[in-house]
């Protein structure tokens, strides 16, 4: 029997010791739990320190189920900033928006407020919203406006995604 004993381990039983130690150690579901999680949220935060915010407007520029207009508004947008493309994509909307109802309520003078406004934004000479204009201004006002206001849409979820992921890596947005 002693023979088996000294076989096995050290006989003052510090190896038995330390072997115990690593296994209750490797075992513990409080250690492996919270190493775990945070295991997660270094993935979780590596993942979202390299986000494409522009990764909604990608998937629309190829989306063959979106009227073409969409796809070049999705695709104009990508290059612009979380929220001037945001605020500005709805500025566009809300003009055509208005420029729509005036049109439906039969309203034709120059110096309308919805075309004073589209004049008003259109003279700032800002190249993305010019580029906006020149995407929908073939349209009917009503479709027009209908689409700036999807590409406003995703543009605000594109903006609202900064601050989320801003607390998560501990930035100030």
């Amino acid at each position: 029997m002693d023979t088996a004993k000294e076989g096995i381990g050290k006989t003052d039983g510090t190896d038995i010791a330390l072997a115990w130690h690593k296994r209750a150690y490797a075992c513990n579901p409080v250690r492996s739990t919270f190493s775990g999680r945070l295991r997660s949220h270094a993935i979780i935060r590596d993942y979202l320190a390299s986000y494409d915010y522009n990764l909604p407007l990608d998937d629309a520029v190829v989306d063959p189920d979106l009227p073409l207009v969409r796809r070049r508004l999705a695709s104009v947008a990508a290059s612009e900033g979380l929220d001037g493309g945001y605020y500005e994509a709805q500025e566009m909307a809300e003009a055509f928006l208005d420029a729509a109802r005036e049109a439906n309520a039969g309203v034709e003078e120059e110096d309308s407020p919805a075309r004073v406004r589209l004049h008003d934004i259109l003279d700032r000479d800002l190249a993305y919203q010019r580029e906006l204009f020149d995407e929908v201004c073939v349209l009917p006002l009503a479709d027009a406006a209908a689409h700036l206001a999807w590409l406003a849409d995703m543009m605000r979820r594109r903006a609202d995604m900064a601050p989320p992921i801003a607390a998560v890596l501990g930035y100030r947005h």
